[in-house]
């Protein structure tokens, strides 16, 4: 009986030939051939000793797809094992035709399983991922109708590149700058009438896992932050990480050995529960939301437009009132379950154990599920500023740095790498001018899904600095690239109109000092000296309108002056300044006219938020962490500011009373100081929340 064994057949047949030549049996005079033979089945042989080891190696470090999964899902593979290198190549072409035609007929489910295919049988080539992925983000998602239609196909289009494109080939700048560009452009830009919707999801999914970033300084921010970038992760990329599950059960085990605090927490969240409840909450994705529910947090609570105490009586108000006794029921124990979560989220005997805890789940879901490294999240932040990751950019950013890092061998001179560069640039340039964002949480009912949140976007001049640096240090590394002058360099045209805007916001603002900063280093470096605007010796009024045109702003940029002229108006009240104050306004209401001037910037998708709203937005601000905005402003002086304010343009302050009210109230009682004397309700109150309360149903 032959052995069927590949190395053992060589052998066989060989040895059968050599003892036939030997024999007489073949043609005499050939030795040499049988000493290649010999040679041949040596080889043969060895071959196959190490053909398993090899196999399950290149299986173990996803060197080839698991064959047993895919044929388990695409049973058509079997023919592509036998088919001829040739013929497989045909193949293939059909299914990349097929997926086409599929598109076409409207049949974008089954052209994504037979994407999915493709790139199955092509996992180490980056341009079927990208080329998958562009199909699903850009070109599926435009045949949806919905908001909702839409945002899961460009959720598709990220995870497949994110979770498996990349998984595949780390070593792909191309994925990375196509992943970037899509948290950019897609649903950064304003290209897509539903660009906002995707804007509130993305943030509503980041707020439920990272919560609202701490208004305050930036050391505090980063602070904040540094929890979970410490917390334990094993990033062995050969594990969970590609099994999609959340939580890595061992690490978590050994947080609870070898901290009795959450343990002693994990044991009372377990008991959290009603008597008919098999089990209380874990100490993973579940207490994310359980904690973003219950949690009396001032970071959560100003981000809520009611009260946890006013919220629950609404809910247990609605509940009682439902006429089927069973769901009566359902939502009145649900109730009473999220109480019991309650009693131990809020008992400050765990306040440090919650906080570690938090940042364990919070640390594992980014780099499990999100395929995040919180580690390099928290480096940026430091190199750059307090990154809010609720914004869309700030993801934009963070693949465009994190595919740079992991691809140094791609040539400085590469069309991936300069596209990268800009795409980074344009990110941080958007934070510049929208990395501040006010966060609205919507009513919502039990046993319905949560309406997507309001969202608004104000700049953070802490970028601006950062933004810089990096346009000198691309900047340089491209003169240098090309033989060139820095001040020829690839990058100078978007640098000056960059800096020229940022000196116009800051002026405007009231920061003269760093805006002459930056006017005189363009005019240095940049060779400007004989220019008509940037060769003038004094920076005033008429050379900062001489840097900008009103009427042809980009939508951010608007956003920019806006947010530098209203923050200076309200500013000036505090100091009982009038005439400032109705300056500065004219001045926003103008800009806010001449932009919208034109009528393509009058539609949904380009239009600028009311100035009302905007205002809203800054005055929130100032009246709760002035000193985030520079501004040292006493509680009195704040009381001051409010009044003038209630007095000038009482529907902003009636918008923004709810807001406020809460954390104001907790920094009265601090200093001992009469909340409703220095902040009482203001005009028009009863009316903005009737409004409020007839514009929730129609959220849902």
């Amino acid at each position: 009986m032959i052995d069927l064994n590949p190395g053992n057949l060589a052998l066989e047949i060989v040895w059968r030939v050599i003892t036939a030549i030997l024999k007489g049996h073949a043609h005499p005079g050939k030795t040499l051939q049988v000493v290649w033979l010999v040679i041949a089945a040596i080889l043969f042989g060895s071959a196959s000793l190490v053909h398993q080891p090899l196999d399950r190696l290149s299986r173990q470090y996803e060197l080839i797809p698991a064959g047993n999964a895919a044929l388990a899902r695409h049973p058509e593979l079997a023919l592509l094992r036998v088919a001829p290198g040739g013929l497989r190549s045909l193949i293939i072409n059909y299914f990349w035709m097929r997926s086409q035609t599929l598109h076409r007929e409207g049949r974008h489910f089954d052209a994504m399983q037979l994407s999915e295919l493709i790139c199955t049988l092509q996992p180490r080539f980056p341009g079927v991922w990208a080329f998958q992925s562009w199909q699903l983000a850009w070109n599926i998602s435009a045949t949806a109708h919905t908001p909702q239609g839409r945002w899961h196909w460009v959720r598709e289009g990220i995870e497949l590149l994110r979770n498996k494109g990349i998984a595949m080939n780390p070593d792909s700048l191309l994925l990375y700058k196509q992943l970037s560009w899509t948290f950019l452009s897609k649903m950064g830009d304003n290209t897509d009438e539903m660009h906002w919707y995707y804007k509130r999801k993305w943030a509503q999914d980041m707020q439920h896992l990272l919560g609202a970033q701490p208004l305050s300084t930036t050391g505090e921010v980063l602070s904040a932050f540094k929890q979970i970038a410490d917390a334990p992760v094993d990033k062995d990329p050969y594990r969970t990480r590609h099994t999609g599950a959340p939580i890595q059960d061992d690490i978590r085990q050994q947080l609870l050995d070898e901290n009795p605090d959450i343990a002693a927490l994990a044991r009372n969240l377990a008991k959290a529960k009603l008597k008919k409840d098999k089990a209380g909450l874990k100490i993973d994705s579940g207490l994310l939301r359980a904690y973003n529910f219950c949690t009396l947090s001032e970071t959560v609570d100003i981000t809520r437009i009611e009260s946890v105490d006013d919220r629950n009586q609404r809910l247990r108000s609605q509940a009682e009132s439902i006429e089927d006794p069973s769901e009566k029921s359902r939502q009145l124990e649900e109730l009473d379950r999220r109480a019991e979560w309650a009693k131990v989220i809020n008992n400050p005997v765990h306040s440090k154990a919650l906080d570690k805890a938090l940042a364990f789940v919070r640390a594992q879901v980014l780099w499990n599920v999100h395929k995040m490294d919180p580690d390099y999240m928290y480096r940026m932040m430091q190199r750059l500023g307090p990154i809010d990751w609720r914004l869309v950019y700030s993801h934009g950013l963070y693949w465009s740095m994190y595919g740079m890092k992991h691809c140094k061998d791609v040539p400085k001179e590469h069309i991936d790498r300069l596209n990268t560069d800009r795409t980074l640039l344009t990110c941080l340039k958007t934070l510049a001018w929208e990395g501040k964002m006010d966060y609205f949480a919507s009513r919502w009912r039990l046993g319905s899904e949560e309406p997507i949140p309001t969202i608004r976007f104000r700049s953070d001049w802490r970028f601006i600095e950062a933004t810089h640096q990096e346009y000198i240090r691309l900047g340089t590394e491209h003169a240098k690239l090309r033989n060139e002058k820095f001040e020829k360099n690839l990058l100078c045209d978007g640098h000056i109109n960059f800096l020229a805007n940022a000196i116009a916001a800051l002026y405007i603002r009231g920061r003269h000092e760093e805006a002459r900063k930056y006017f005189d280093w363009v005019r240095d470096k940049y060779n400007k000296k004989n220019d008509k605007v940037w060769g003038a010796d004094k920076l005033n009024n008429s050379v900062v309108a001489g840097l900008i045109d009103q009427e042809n702003l980009i939508p951010r940029v608007a956003i920019a002056q806006l947010t530098a002229s209203l923050q200076m108006a309200i500013a000036w009240l505090a100091k009982g300044d009038i005439a400032a104050f109705e300056g500065n306004v004219d001045y926003a209401r103008r800009l806010h006219g001449a932009y919208h001037k034109s009528e393509a910037m009058r539609t949904e998708r380009l239009a600028l938020p009311p100035l009302d709203a905007m205002a809203a937005g800054t005055l929130r601000e100032l009246l709760v962490r002035p000193r985030l905005l520079d501004f040292d402003l006493s509680l009195p002086q704040r009381s001051v500011m409010y009044a003038a304010m209630e007095q000038r343009w009482p529907l902003v302050v009636a918008n923004v009373y709810d807001l406020v009210r809460r954390p104001l109230l907790r920094q009265c009682q601090a200093e001992d100081l009469d909340f409703d004397k220095l902040f009482p309700p203001p005009r028009g109150l009863k009316a903005v929340r009737q409004y409020r309360m007839d514009k929730a149903p129609q959220q849902r």
